[in-house]
């Protein structure tokens, strides 16, 4: 671990205290536009005009919360409780009842819940099509290994990434995926604000950071087979779902938010052309 574990909220690739008040501002400001001066969404939240989908990953469900919570902060009336009323199939303390009383709302602060549906890592082709498809998975480890992209940063960060393991004491040598790894967590740690186990200079956390985004990056690096198995199955429900409103207004949703990774907009981005992977590698080597 990269610091005491006794801190609270301290677990690996969970989502951090700020990411969760990001996502809150970002829900607020989806709210503004989305809610208020469009009013695409009504003002209280309706099960048939917004579904949300995520990957089954807690930090993604998490996020997911975190930004409805902006969206939608308060429940209609409707949610209110009848006067001197809480009916409940069990014997409850008296205590207990006396302070629900009190409460106007069925939930706390009149909260909204909103269901967030998790999607089955191993049957979702849209948010997580690399993990559906176990053959895809082999394919693209080995386009990433043979790729002679990968190879030459692997040569290049050899001396680096060997100066940083003996710096920072790490016993286990370091390849590109565990500096990556280091990296992520480092970052997430000081978005935190918490105490860093190891100290990295200036020099040696450009080199870390080049290899986190030059990873990331480089997992989308394949054949274009692999491509239209990561970006078809999204574009086509986006496509299939502007249709359908377009050709009746009143179908469907009128918002879906899915809840992903980066690398998922990656793989809509890189096929579609919006992103060029082998420019953004080549600006990460000129940096």
């Amino acid at each position: 671990s990269l610091t005491d574990l006794s801190e609270p909220w301290n677990e690996v690739a969970e989502l951090t205290a700020v990411g969760m008040r990001q996502h809150l501002l970002l829900g607020r400001l989806m709210r503004k536009r989305y809610v208020v001066e469009q009013k695409l969404l009504s003002e209280y939240y309706k099960p048939d005009e917004l579904l949300v989908l995520a990957t089954d990953v807690n930090r993604t469900l998490m996020s997911a919360y975190s930004h409805l919570l902006g969206l939608y902060p308060k429940s209609s009336n409707l949610l209110k409780m009848p006067q001197n009323k809480v009916d409940v199939p069990f014997k409850i303390h008296q205590s207990i009842l006396d302070h629900e009383n009190q409460n106007e709302f069925s939930l706390p602060n009149n909260y909204q819940p909103i269901p967030v549906i998790g999607m089955d890592r191993h049957h979702d082709k849209l948010l997580s099509p690399y993990k559906a498809c176990r053959r895809f998975k082999n394919s693209s480890k080995e386009s990433y290994q043979a790729s002679p992209l990968v190879q030459e940063v692997r040569e290049l960060l050899k001396k680096p990434l060997k100066k940083i393991q003996e710096e920072l004491e790490i016993p286990d040598k370091l390849g590109l995926s565990e500096t990556r790894e280091l990296a992520s967590n480092i970052m997430c740690l000081q978005a935190d604000g918490r105490e860093i186990k190891y100290k990295v200079k200036k020099g040696l956390w450009r080199t870390l950071r080049f290899a986190y985004d030059f990873v990331g990056i480089a997992k989308t690096i394949l054949g274009q087979d692999q491509r239209r198995v990561l970006g078809t199955p999204m574009m086509k429900e986006i496509l299939r779902t502007f249709d359908a409103k377009i050709a009746n207004k009143n179908a469907g949703y009128n918002m879906i938010i899915w809840s992903a990774h980066d690398l998922s907009l990656i793989h809509i981005s890189e096929p579609t052309r919006l992103l060029s992977i082998s420019y953004a590698v080549f600006c990460l080597k000129k940096k």
